[in-house]
């Protein structure tokens, strides 16, 4: 690519050349460093941090006193594919807000445990 400038007679093309080799080369390093985001190097998504994120949630007032109450609602669900729920926000109910405003909220499509095993 740069032996082409010096067989060219035009100005422009000797002139730009080496300008657009530097922008390709460039592209070229930044494509390798976001070829693989997994990892520990400088580009990389910090996994690390995000799984810890999504794993610890954030609270908000009374959510810790309700949760061991909704785990157990939700393993029961999972073993006996029973999902009434006569709490705050009961299920099945229909949805207020949103794109979705007007479908029912309910588990009929969610397959249990045993009917997975």
């Amino acid at each position: 690519l740069m032996s082409m400038a010096l067989f060219n007679d035009d100005l422009v093309t000797q002139f730009l050349l080496p300008f657009v080799a530097c922008i390709f080369v460039a592209v070229l390093g930044l494509a390798k460093e976001l070829a693989d985001p997994w990892g520990e190097d400088f580009h990389d998504l910090p996994l690390r941090e995000y799984m810890i994120y999504l794993a610890a949630p954030v609270w908000f007032e009374g959510d810790k006193e309700s949760v061991a109450e909704h785990i157990h609602w939700f393993n029961e669900g999972l073993g006996s594919n029973s999902w009434q729920w006569d709490g705050d926000h009961p299920i099945p109910r229909v949805k207020k807000r949103g794109s979705s405003r007007g479908e029912t909220l309910d588990f009929d499509d969610f397959r249990s445990l045993p009917q997975i095993l």
